[in-house]
């Protein structure tokens, strides 16, 4: 880097600010969180677009048949239920799996940590269920 703040590279300048991967003292790339928290995302996805094809392959054994498939009708069939799958995995937030295995999988230091509002907004919550089970007991002792 030169004076002005401008990265030398091959003999091109660039400002240091447009350098948009992190490197440490070695030059190694360092991910930033964004990039890991996208890792676990896809990893998370994957699991699920699995378990549903898995679901899919199975719930289509279940059907009964008149005649036995061809392997080119069955590798359609899968090729189908492939698709499915990524599509359940994908829309409306999937089944839910993706949401459960990141709760599993993903590093405490990584997890979204709750904020002053929404702990004031739970402790609200419960106050107010707790006022609602004691006015309940009351009536019932009547």
């Amino acid at each position: 880097m030169n004076q002005d703040g401008f990265v030398i590279s091959k003999g091109i300048q660039t400002p240091q600010a447009h350098t948009a991967i992190a490197t440490n003292s070695r030059g190694v790339h360092v991910p930033t969180k964004e990039e890991i928290l996208q890792k676990y995302n896809d990893i998370a996805e994957g699991m699920e677009t699995q378990f549903n094809e898995y679901m899919l392959a199975q719930m289509n054994k279940s059907i009964d048949k008149d005649e036995p498939e061809s392997s080119a009708t069955q590798y359609y069939n899968s090729l189908l239920d492939s698709e499915r799958a990524q599509i359940l995995s994908k829309n409306n937030g999937g089944l839910g799996l993706k949401k459960m295995i990141l709760e599993q999988i993903l590093p405490a230091h990584l997890k979204p940590q709750p904020s002053s509002t929404m702990i004031r907004a739970y402790a609200e919550q419960a106050k107010f269920a707790d006022q609602g089970l004691t006015a309940t007991k009351e009536n019932s002792h009547e």
